[in-house]
């Protein structure tokens, strides 16, 4: 198995994101080659870290001529750096030579690439953005959390079923408890997108004929934390705004509390339940490959992370479980 990593583009440098992938090769005794992606000068003080460690029969370094920066126009990028780290990385995995992709650059630019450079899955038009968020009673996940600013009857129901299929291939729950993020509960509530995604849910789950998702209709934002649900679905923009805003309000009160606490294992088991960098990052979906989208400000932690969730998500042939339960979804093909 073969693993790629991009090193270039995020808030962080090259060396610090290389730190993780240091950590899941000492840490993983599997027989996988872990592939980072960096500029010549990215790179070549990593050579050396690599030697020191004993890794160089683990870790492997491809050179790209060009980064893809956060400021650029994602297409235009794109169109222009050819041999970025980002899309030189697509392409080997397009290839088979790499089994996943882990990346914490410009957003934009990787759902455009991932779209652009692979295939999409069966009745998907374009990927989203697949992240977890903790909450009282478990682990839930967010579709899409970031992918798209604009969005369609036809995007949110896409959305539905591909978090469907997550859950049932990846988290092994058959039958996933499904919500729509709101204003309100009511089902007049949103926007016209949104109330039409509420009448075919509701209509499915009414519908007497046996179905793969369990809809508990709209969820406001103070009841997500409670953890009634497993999947939330939303639109690009609302699910990253979201999802910033409970990563800013948990960064807030750890250091909160970590300024009144006098227990430094109290506050370690904290930080490991609620910040963003101890979360893998979002799965990109609708493609035929792995892509994991870490944030922008990505760690050691972070990176190691995605990598670790990478492997995971390949060892289960994820793609080939999400592809057999998109191509039986009733919600795009009924």
């Amino acid at each position: 198995m073969r693993i790629g990593i991009d090193l270039m583009g995020s808030d962080n440098s090259p060396s610090i994101l290389f730190e993780g992938v240091l950590q899941a090769a000492l840490q993983n005794t599997d027989p996988i080659t872990f592939v980072a992606f960096g500029t010549p000068q990215a790179i070549e003080p990593l050579g050396s870290v690599v030697v020191q460690s004993s890794l160089q029969a683990r870790i492997e370094f491809h050179t790209a001529e060009e980064v893809i920066f956060m400021n650029e126009d994602p297409l235009a990028a794109l169109r222009l750096k050819k041999d970025s780290s980002l899309l030189v990385g697509m392409r080997l995995l397009k290839s088979g030579y790499l089994d996943a992709f882990v990346c914490a650059g410009n957003t934009g630019a990787v759902i455009a690439a991932s779209k652009v450079a692979l295939h999409m899955l069966p009745g998907i038009r374009r990927p989203a953005l697949l992240a977890l968020l903790p909450t009282r009673n478990k682990t839930i996940a967010i579709i899409d959390a970031g992918g798209n600013v604009r969005n369609t009857l036809e995007s949110i129901l896409q959305y539905t079923c591909m978090g469907i299929a997550y859950q049932r291939g990846c988290c092994g729950i058959e039958i996933p408890m499904v919500g729509l993020l709101n204003n309100g509960t009511e089902s007049y509530k949103g926007t016209l997108p949104l109330r039409q995604a509420f009448a075919k849910l509701e209509n499915l789950s009414l519908s007497g004929k046996p179905q793969k998702f369990h809809f508990v209709g709209n969820i406001e934002a103070r009841e997500l934390f409670d953890g009634n649900i497993d999947l939330l679905i939303t639109d690009g923009f609302t699910g990253n705004v979201l999802l910033k805003t409970a990563e800013g309000t948990a960064a807030f009160i750890l250091d909160c509390f970590a300024k009144s606490s006098q227990d430094p294992t109290s506050i370690a088991a904290l930080q490991k339940s609620f910040h963003y960098t101890e979360y893998p990052g979002a799965l990109v979906c609708g493609i035929d490959k792995i892509v994991v989208k870490c944030h922008g400000n990505a760690s050691k932690q972070s990176i190691f992370s995605a990598i670790l969730s990478a492997i995971a998500f390949s060892e289960k042939k994820l793609i080939k479980m999400m592809r057999n339960d998109l191509v039986t979804s009733n919600i795009l093909n009924g």
